[in-house]
């Protein structure tokens, strides 16, 4: 069953000139230093689903 996304408040990021890190970083409650520094890498969370999150990275890097 297709489920409707919330919406993420906050402005998106120019695509002429995107922020340095993560393109979330401006409207995200989870943000840290780090996700202004560096773009994340994907990391599948299902078959046939991926998301870009460094908080993600470290997620799976912990549970291994």
């Amino acid at each position: 069953a297709d489920t409707a996304l919330a919406p993420i408040s906050g402005a998106v990021p120019s695509l002429l000139h995107p922020p340095t890190g993560c393109r979330y970083a401006g409207r995200c409650a989870q943000v840290t230093n780090a996700c202004r520094q560096a773009r994340p890498d994907a990391v599948t969370i299902a078959p046939g689903h991926a998301a870009a999150c460094l908080a993600l990275e470290h997620a799976h890097v912990d549970a291994a």
